[in-house]
Formats: C-alpha cells, sequence, structure tokens
C-alpha cells in the first residue's frame, strides 16, 4: 500500500484445542503452495523450507479463500464467511478472531474435515518514510485522511502507529 509496506507478515498463529502451531501452519501452507495471494505468500514465508503434504483438487473460492485435498483432508482456508458458508461452527475461536481482528489484524482460519484447525494473523507494517511524510505535510497545513479498502481494525491500527490520522 502507499502506507504500508504492501508486504504482509504473519504475526500471530492460534491453534485450535490439541492442535499445535506447526500442525495449522504446515497445512495452510500446503493448500497455499502454489498461490501468489501476499496473504498466502505470508503464509508461507512463515512456514519456511519446510516439507508440506501433498495437495489434490485446489480451488480458489473468490473473496473468501481455498478448498483443497491435504494428505486426504477437506481443508478450507479463508475468511469467516467461507466459514460460515461451509457450516463451520468456529465457536471456539470466535473469541479470538474477534480480538485479533479489533487489533487490526487480517485473520486467515483453517479447517479440516468441517473442524476449526486454527486462525492466522496477518499484519502489514507501515513504510518507515509514512510518518515522517504524514508530518511534514501537517507541518505545511495539509490536513491528512486515510482511505482504505481495509476492515476498519485494521486502518484504526495503521492510523494509530502513524501518529493519526483522519479515517
Amino acid at each position: 500500500g502507499t502506507l504500508t509496506m504492501g508486504q504482509p507478515k504473519v504475526v500471530e498463529v492460534v491453534p485450535a484445542h490439541g492442535r499445535t502451531t506447526d500442525e495449522v501452519l504446515a497445512v495452510a501452507a500446503a493448500v497455499e503452495k502454489g498461490s501468489d495471494h501476499p496473504l498466502a505468500l505470508a503464509i508461507l514465508e512463515r512456514h519456511g523450507e519446510r516439507p508440506t503434504e501433498p495437495v489434490g483438487g485446489f480451488l480458489n473460492i473468490e473473496g473468501k479463500g481455498a478448498r483443497a485435498e491435504v494428505g486426504g483432508r477437506t481443508v478450507f482456508i479463508g475468511n469467516r464467511r467461507l466459514m460460515d458458508e461451509e457450516r463451520i461452527d468456529l465457536a471456539g475461536l470466535a473469541a479470538e478472531a474477534d480480538r485479533l481482528k479489533g487489533a487490526g489484524r487480517t485473520v486467515v482460519h483453517v479447517a479440516e474435515n468441517g473442524v476449526p484447525a486454527g486462525l492466522i494473523a496477518i499484519a502489514d507494517a507501515p513504510r518507515p518514510s509514512a510518518s515522517r511524510t504524514l508530518k511534514a505535510l501537517r507541518e505545511r497545513g495539509v490536513q491528512v485522511a486515510m482511505l482504505t479498502g481495509d476492515n476498519a481494525g485494521t486502518a484504526k491500527r495503521i492510523a494509530e502507529e502513524l501518529g493519526g490520522i483522519d479515517i
């Protein structure tokens, strides 16, 4: 983005009960292996060079996420709307998803065979020069406002990190 680095990074992984962070990242990375979507690239970067299980039947679900068969299990990875449409009960992770979203994180939900596996929180960092540039504009009397397609939590987090911008 203009104010951010445009390089989202995984900032937190919340495994479901009985799962580990590594398990959640491994299944997510398996599904995302062939994708060039910025969120997929963040997951792949965090997972690193470790091997993943073979994937079949990959299906990109426009604007929501993806579905694939990983090691004989049906895996959905994507936003809350996808999970709701697939009737995946996220009750055990709902509070954590709300916390992450409220903190301005993009929340990627991971589910296997209709059961939540975990959440992956992704965020982009402000550009190092953005704060200085905004300060210089304000000193010249320019009122600065941010227009964004991001969710309100993300917009608020970036605005606060850059010294307060009207959203």
